[in-house]
Order: structure tokens, then sequence, then C-alpha cells
């Protein structure tokens, strides 16, 4: 089919055709470490939302959020299933066969259920179950024809009592060894029982950080939090895990390095950590380890950098031809957007191309790492380092930050980068050819696509830890 072959219109695929695919292996790995925990952990969640039994019938993404549970509290849902034939209370928890288990099942608020899980959320309540949300108003099915609509009723108002008392404002009504409560969210319901929140996430002033989300599991006895930026800004936030006594341990899934915290506080059953979010970072806290320690103030938590020098080049750039690149090495004097060049093959370039310029380093620092800062990489964001002929691997994120201690030396060092962007811009460029010049071929028709910013854009530096 050529290349990029047949595609699709939602997603990023993912297949031999796209131009990163030899250097995939490093997002793969990120995946594994990923999976290695997540796929080994029990979620933990203190809702469980039972998404009704109506047509249609679909849950949407976390943040729709119906019961109102977010940031502080997470949340799982239940099917009309699992609410009917598994769900059972254990010593006032809602638990499953698979060993989840949940302080409060909330119900949705379109005011209408089944009698057969009305049934079960009456016994449920009467056995030690909380449940959150409003009195139902209707049977959505014609099961047990007029008795079945009366009994639904009856259990209704034996559960949130008349219709008048449902609607008064906020309220908690206690049948049974249970209860039923309304009018306020998941959130304000758990607040209120003197549940802290299992994760809070604050940035400096207080205000809750926007656009880092979080997922909580346990392995065995120890408790695990992946930690996410998701708007591609830089933050520095606490978090605070409804964990004490036990030591917190960064995991980096990107490298796979594992450190302890050098700064945290325990108290009131909470544990703080500071962090430092770069650019869609992730990291699991993993506590797993007791300590007697209260409080550790030893420095930040992820190491922070400065300077020792810039690379400016000049740069040589290798294209490929058979890709629409120039023959020759191109001489970058600085770095630049490809978007820019008047040169047409380098303008309209998809896939790799391989910087390479020299430096001096007069002293390289004994006992101190150094890294290797790319700054900015584009549209991808994807490029593989090379030091002295000694291959550093490949980074995927920002900030593109590599450690060349083992590779660095006095002199003259020789720095060859290999960049790759998408199919995008050949795309483009190949819309204004013959077909019989074309280089791609695609099912995906081009129409008004801008070109996407490519290239190694820097600035490059070498950094030495502060």
């Amino acid at each position: 089919m050529g290349v990029p072959g047949q595609e699709y219109f939602a997603g990023t695929h993912f297949n031999p055709q796209i131009t990163w695919w030899d250097e995939a292996p490093a997002v793969i790995d990120y995946f594994k470490r990923c999976q290695h925990l997540a796929q080994q952990g029990r979620f933990v969640a203190d809702m469980v939302h039972y998404y009704g039994d109506h047509i249609p019938n679909v849950f949407g993404r976390k943040g729709h959020d119906p019961a109102g549970a977010l940031p502080g509290y997470d949340y799982d849902v239940l099917s009309e299933e699992l609410l009917l034939s598994a769900l059972e209370v254990n010593d006032g928890r809602l638990v499953l066969p698979s060993g989840m288990e949940y302080r409060v099942l909330s119900l949705p608020d379109h005011g209408v259920l089944s009698l057969g899980a009305m049934e079960r959320i009456d016994a449920l309540v009467r056995a030690g179950a909380t449940v959150l949300g409003p009195k139902p108003l209707k049977m959505v099915s014609l099961e047990g024809g007029a008795e079945g609509r009366k009994r639904f009723h009856q259990l209704a108002d034996g559960l949130w009592g008349t219709d008048d008392a449902a609607k008064d404002g906020r309220k908690t009504r206690t049948i049974g060894k249970g209860r039923v409560a309304w009018g306020m969210t998941a959130d304000e319901l758990l607040r209120a029982d003197g549940v802290a929140p299992d994760v809070a996430i604050t940035l400096a002033n207080g205000a809750t950080a926007p656009d880092v989300d979080w997922i909580h599991y346990r392995i065995g006895d120890a408790d695990v939090y992946f930690v996410a930026e998701l708007a591609g800004k830089p933050k520095q936030v606490d978090v605070v895990c409804r964990v004490a006594g036990r030591l917190p341990e960064l995991w980096n899934a990107v490298d796979g390095s594992i450190r302890e915290a050098t700064t945290f506080s325990i108290a009131d059953g909470r544990t703080r950590v500071p962090l430092k979010l770069n650019p869609y970072d992730s990291h699991f806290l993993v506590f797993r380890k007791r300590t007697a320690e209260s409080e550790r103030e030893l420095g930040p938590n992820q190491p922070t950098w400065r300077e020792l020098q810039s690379i400016a080049g000049p740069w040589q750039v290798d294209f490929d031809p058979n890709w629409g690149g120039p023959k020759e090495p191109a001489d970058f004097q600085k770095l630049t957007d490809w978007r820019e060049h008047v040169e047409p093959g380098i303008k309209h370039y998809s896939g790799k191309a391989v910087y390479r310029t020299k430096f001096q380093l007069d002293e390289v620092p004994e006992g101190k790492p150094l890294a290797l800062e790319l700054g900015d990489v584009r549209d991808v964001g994807i490029a593989r380092v090379k030091l002295g002929g000694v291959d550093l691997g490949t980074v995927w994120r920002p900030p593109f930050r590599v450690d060349i201690s083992k590779a660095v030396r006095p002199g003259e060092n020789e720095l060859e980068v290999t960049v790759v962007n998408s199919w995008r811009n050949r795309l483009i460029g190949d819309q204004q050819l013959p077909p019989e010049q074309r280089r791609t071929k695609t099912n995906i028709r081009v129409r008004n696509w801008k070109l996407e910013p490519s290239g190694l854009l820097g600035p490059v530096r070498i950094l030495l830890p502060e």
C-alpha cells in the first residue's frame, strides 16, 4: 500500500509504517515498566458508581465524574450484572469477588432504575452499605406489572422516605445497618465522614494543580500512585497521599530509575512529597518500606541542573535523498526549523535527519554526572544521541535530557543527534507533485494542512547538577 499506507482518523498510528518505528523500543520500554506495576496492582477507589440500566448504556471518560468524587477521590464503575450478582457488603464496605472494595455506592441521577436493581440496593443498604444518589422515581421496565411498580415505589420510599423528604436538600437517612444520602457530592459525603482525600495535588499557592492526574494501585502491602502532568507545562507541586509510616520512593518509568524521596513529611495519616513536574512528566510514587521518620528535608526530590556550556554549532545535517532530502549534507549555522529552509527537500522532508557537530570541553568535573539537554525537538519529539561514537540511547519527551558521563572526554568531542519527524510535511510536499513523483501513498487526503515545525531546535546544552 506504500507509506504511510492505510491510515485512520483518530489515535496515534503505531506500526512499522511510521517514521519513528526504529526508535519505538524506547517508548515501548516505558509502557512495559508502567504495565509491570499496573498489571500487578489492584485499583484503589473510594467510590463505585452504578451507571444504570437505561439505553444507551455507555460510560464516558474519567473526568465525567457523575458523583463528584474528583479530584481528591477516585471511583470505579459498575454494571447491572455485577450489581445484581456480585456486589456484597462486608463490615460496611462494598466488596467484589475480585477483591475490590469501596466505601460508597453512587447512583445515576436520571431518576430511573430496574426493579432488580432497586431490590439489590435495598438489600445492600440494610446490610450496612452507604448509597449516594437521588431517589429513583420510575421503574425502567415492565417487570412484575402493576405489582412490580408498587413494590418498586415501596422500596424507594423505604430508603429515601416520602417524595417531599427526599427532595429536602442535603440529607442522610439510616436504614438497617446502612444509610442513603442525597443532595451532596461524593467529595462532600466522604469529607463529612472524616475520610481524607486519597490524593491532593496542589501548587505552591495552595490551589489545586490543573491538568495533573493520578491513579492509585495496591500491590500486596505497597501503595503505588501514578502521577502525570497532562498539559505540557512544568509545575512545582505538592503531592499528598493518604499513606503514613512508609518511605516514599520515586520510580521513573522512562529510565527505570528508583530513588528514595529526599524531602517529604508525614502528618495526620498522610504523606506530602514535593515534586517538580516537567512537561508531560510522570512518576510512580511507591510506598513499600516502613519508616519511623516523620520528616526529611535533604534537598529537591528531582536533581536540579545548571548550564556548564552551550553547544551552538555549526551543524552538518544529513537528510535521506531517497525521501527528497539534498544529496549533500546541509550546513546549519544555527538550529532552525526545517519549514524555514529555502531547500524544498528540507522544507517538505519527512523521516530521519542526522545532526553532527564538534565541541570543546576543557575539563570534565570528577565525581559528578554530566547531562546533555537537546531543548526543543519537533515534531514527533524523538531523538537518538551519540557522543564520541557511544550510543547513549533515545530520548522522546521533554526535557530531552541524556546522561553523557560515560562518553564525554576532555578536549574535542563529536556529537551526533538523529531526529525524526512525522509524514505530514512530505505528504504536503507530495500534494504539489505529479503522482509519479510522489514518495508517499495513503488514503488520507491533504486539505488545507500546514507544515509542522520540525527538527532539532535547541538550545543544546551540557548540564551539571547543582
